[in-house]
């Protein structure tokens, strides 16, 4: 419209200009050539009329087209208030029905501490969001949940496994870009990177798996592609006064079972670091000797937290301390495991054991 209107005014100055030469050279015509004059005057004053019409007519029309865009220019600032609004709101919180009112005696108490209720809002693990719609493409889901008895939310790696139900990635090794030779206090925090290599942290498994029964599935694989699985019908983990307690049975997969064997079984077992010796070996530290925190026994079938190896051959032959699932390959290291949980059911995942 503007481009319309400056076409417009170039050819109204255009024709004015034209008629003010003719007029100049008015003096220097005959009295017969005046009419003609005439004529051509009333004609380019008829046509400068509907020139001025056609502007008039564009400048309502932009008027118009300006009420409009700052009619839009309303509406796209109010959505913008709005979706400003809803990323500033906390999650909706539970609505729980009145209980009914009891007449009590008052007790009076000295010194008493009252641990507030964790605030809710978030799936309790991956499971409630696969319930709900979720995790129904193939890959990882980042997500925040929150246990039960956990105080604030943590982001998790979230995926579905052959359509078994949301899992909860808890471990995961695959090219050596972390460091799983770490302290006490970093196994019990959590450390790596959830779109890689990582441990989530004993307290937070802990906490998740505490909610009711679990189960434990491990995925692993060796350097020539080949995949194996193992799954255990029932998995927990203590606290840190347990120093991380492993409860775990009921296997079955194609991996064989290297958490329960007969030979080194896990079950049962405490966490172990190099720097907190909680293994069933009297005379070493299995966690310093073999490079890893772990459940270690008297040492180990499993050794999930072990050392990196590229192709998977370890640099002392004697001393393998790598990523090892021995019912799959007591020499040669792993090149990929991720360890998950889900709840067993779920009916008994929502009762507290």
């Amino acid at each position: 419209c503007r481009k319309f209107y400056k076409q417009l005014s170039a050819e109204f100055d255009k024709r004015f200009r034209s008629l003010e030469k003719k007029l100049i050279l008015q003096q220097d015509v005959t009295p017969n050539s005046t009419r003609s004059y005439r004529d051509l005057v009333l004609n380019s004053n008829e046509s400068l009329e509907r020139l001025k019409n056609q502007i008039r007519s564009q400048k309502r029309s932009m008027d118009n087209l300006n009420g409009h865009f700052g009619v839009l220019e309303n509406v796209v600032k109010n959505l913008t208030e709005a979706i400003d609004r809803l990323g500033n709101m906390s999650p909706p919180k539970t609505v729980q029905p009145a209980a009914p009112e009891v007449v009590t005696t008052p007790v009076i108490t000295v010194s008493a501490k009252t641990t507030p209720e964790p605030k809710r809002g978030f799936p309790k693990h991956c499971h409630d969001v696969y319930k709900h719609g979720g995790l129904r493409f193939d890959g990882d889901y980042y997500i925040k949940i929150q246990p039960r008895k956990s105080r604030e939310p943590f982001k998790v790696v979230c995926k579905s496994i052959d359509n078994t139900g949301g899992w909860t990635v808890f471990q995961r090794r695959q090219d050596g870009s972390v460091n799983f030779y770490r302290d006490w206090n970093t196994y019990k925090k959590g450390f790596g990177d959830p779109s890689g290599e990582f441990w989530m942290g004993n307290d937070k498994l802990n906490e998740l798996t505490n909610q009711g029964p679990f189960q434990l599935r491990v995925d692993l694989e060796d350097f020539k592609g080949q995949k194996y699985y193992a799954v255990y019908n029932y998995f927990r983990i203590g606290n840190e006064t347990e120093n991380y307690k492993l409860h775990v049975r009921g296997y079955h997969g194609n991996a064989g079972d290297s958490m329960t064997s007969v030979r080194d079984n896990h079950n049962g077992n405490m966490f172990s670091t190099h720097d907190r010796d909680n293994d069933r070996r009297g005379y070493n530290n299995c966690a310093q000797h073999f490079r890893g925190g772990w459940w270690y026994s008297d040492c180990y079938d499993s050794n999930l937290n072990g050392q990196y190896y590229p192709q998977g051959k370890h640099v002392n032959f004697f001393n393998r301390d790598g990523i090892h699932w021995k019912s799959i390959n007591e020499m040669l290291s792993l090149k990929f495991v991720e360890m998950s949980v889900r709840p067993a059911d779920d009916l008994s995942s929502e009762n507290s054991l």
